[in-house]
């Protein structure tokens, strides 16, 4: 009798480690992936494409294009770039005078799904103060504004796209 006892216990304290773990592991977000806050969607294209899709819209778009002028009153036009795992899209907002960035993760160009992240916004175009979507950096009237006006005018030009949530 006593040893069932003593085997319940020591079951009852596994499962309950056990329990307490996966709920520290949701609770707390232990990687250290900066681009974890982002919104992050699923568009029905290879990497390859949605770049090309991102390209063409911006060519037939101008107004998305990021531009600069410097010191000299030269316009300078700012490029998307290439870093180890994504491509850095950005797109300006003029009504709101907010650049958005946007990271294409490379998945492979075999593949017909592309994730597209909504990333950051800068005020103007200067850079300086960077704030990430989905964080106390901004407030939640901020951010689904700036979300609902990114679907509405960039992602719905680029393909059919979703969610992509944790249970898709």
């Amino acid at each position: 009798m006593r040893k069932t006892i003593n085997y319940i216990l020591i079951g009852t304290s596994l499962l309950m480690l056990i329990f307490i773990t996966c709920i520290l592991m949701l609770v707390c977000d232990f990687t250290n992936d900066v681009y974890r806050d982002s919104e992050a969607y699923v568009v029905e294209k290879s990497s390859d494409d949605l770049s090309y899709s991102i390209y063409r819209f911006k060519e037939d778009n101008p107004k998305y294009k990021l531009f600069t002028t410097n010191e000299k009153g030269e316009i300078i036009y700012f490029k998307d770039y290439s870093s180890e795992k994504y491509y850095h899209v950005m797109f300006y907002f003029s009504d709101l005078n907010i650049t958005v960035q946007c990271l294409l993760d490379y998945k492979g160009t075999d593949s017909f799904e592309c994730q597209f992240l909504l990333y950051a916004i800068s005020p103007g175009t200067n850079f300086g103060s960077w704030k990430d979507i989905n964080t106390k950096e901004l407030s939640r009237d901020e951010n689904r504004i700036i979300k609902r006006k990114f679907e509405a005018e960039i992602l719905n030009h680029l393909g059919k796209w979703k969610h992509k949530r944790w249970y898709n």
